[in-house]
């Protein structure tokens, strides 16, 4: 009877934003919805004059890895800012495309010539650089390994989508990201690194 199911239901035992999951015999229970997979691994600001940002131990844990940086600020017109894995910094390694507009727009390609990803440069002092990378199977160990895209817009009209990978012979999960920032010093600006299930 009607008592009856509302009882089963008990809303009252619920608290706010939960919702009810049968069990397949009849019954349930309140449960609090997931809240979409990401968790954050470390997040801060970045330190007025230095020229790297350093994330270590980043746990092995999850599947994907999602980094935003948001209105970062240089001291120095024209910084050129490189991400980094594992440190590694060996010629030969990383390949990676972009294309946008800028001052002119187009396709701008490097061949597996490079010692890091170029998300940026061009950024005059004064302006904000912001950006979110993406990176898929973090964890992976095969001989091409460390796909990323990423995405970045600045405050000077500056609207970039790119897009690279690591060819590493001993790869390993990636268990630090470096940002580097050439020719400048960082000003300002936040990150916040997630690990994705």
């Amino acid at each position: 009877n009607i008592g009856d199911t509302l009882n089963v239901f008990n809303p009252t035992s619920a608290t706010n934003g939960q919702i009810w999951v049968a069990n397949g015999s009849g019954s349930g229970s309140y449960t609090t919805v997931a809240s979409g997979g990401y968790t954050s691994l470390t997040s801060g600001t970045f330190t007025a004059g230095n020229t790297t940002l350093t994330m270590s131990s980043i746990s092995g844990s999850y599947k994907h890895l999602y980094l935003e940086v948001w209105n970062m600020s240089f001291t120095a017109s024209s910084p050129i800012i490189y991400v980094r894995f594992n440190n590694i910094t060996s010629g030969s390694t990383y390949a990676w495309c972009q294309y946008g507009q800028t001052t002119v727009p187009g396709l701008y390609s490097q061949a597996q010539t490079q010692n890091e990803f170029r998300i940026a440069n061009g950024i005059a002092a004064g302006n904000k650089l912001s950006f979110q990378m993406f990176i898929p199977n973090y964890t992976q160990t095969q001989n091409i390994a460390y796909p990323a895209n990423w995405f970045y817009a600045s405050d000077n009209n500056d609207v970039i989508i790119g897009a690279g990978r690591v060819n590493n012979a001993t790869p390993a999960a990636v268990n630090r990201i470096d940002i580097v920032a050439s020719t400048s010093t960082f000003a300002g600006g936040s990150y916040e690194l997630f690990g994705v299930n």
